[in-house]
Order: C-alpha cells, then sequence, then structure tokens
C-alpha cells in the first residue's frame, strides 16, 4: 500500500522529518523568522520527544550546510567521545542511560 502524503511548497525553506509533529515544529520556525538550522533544531527537539529510540541529545549528526553563495559544507558529528572525558567521571561504569 503506497502512503499518499500531500504536496507543499514553500519559498523561504525545506523541512521534513520522521514525525509530523517535528516538521511542524520546523515549519512554524520558519514562520517565526528562523533559518533553515532553526528549523532542524526545533524538529531535532520534538523528535527527541515523539521518537526517543530515533533522536536524542548525545547522538549523532551529518549536516550538508548550502550557503546563500552556493558552497555546500558538510558536518560529521559522529564517531569517539570528547577528549576530556575520563574513566573517573565513571565511577560506577558508564551509565546506559542519562544525560552521563
Amino acid at each position: 500500500m503506497v502512503s499518499q502524503r500531500p504536496l507543499i511548497m514553500g519559498r523561504r525553506g525545506v523541512i521534513t522529518s520522521g514525525h509530523h509533529l517535528a516538521t511542524l515544529a520546523g515549519v512554524e520556525m520558519f514562520k517565526a523568522g528562523g533559518n533553515a538550522m532553526d528549523a532542524a533544531l526545533a524538529a531535532a527537539a520534538v523528535l527527541a520527544v515523539v521518537r526517543p529510540h530515533a533522536c536524542g541529545i548525545g547522538g549523532d549528526v551529518f549536516i550538508l550546510v548550502a550557503t546563500l553563495d552556493g558552497e555546500v559544507q558538510a558536518i560529521n558529528g559522529s564517531g569517539p567521545a570528547p577528549q576530556a572525558v575520563r574513566c573517573d567521571l565513571f565511577p560506577q561504569g558508564v551509565p546506559m542511560r542519562g544525560p552521563l
């Protein structure tokens, strides 16, 4: 069965996500005057709530950013933990859940 979704067109930006509420948050950010990065962050914040298994604080990020002059920059936010992380910060071991 093929899913039918409405065609929505905009002139100031594009936002899509894995959940309609996250996409709506991005649209609202555009309406409030935000740029594409603002919209992406708004969508990610909602995804952390509505799809926590797929998006959350401390996860990896891969971003392609096109600047107004047409340059495309890639950001690879994946990989090992920061250099400042030390074993003594986790006396009971690395936790399976939570901000640490």
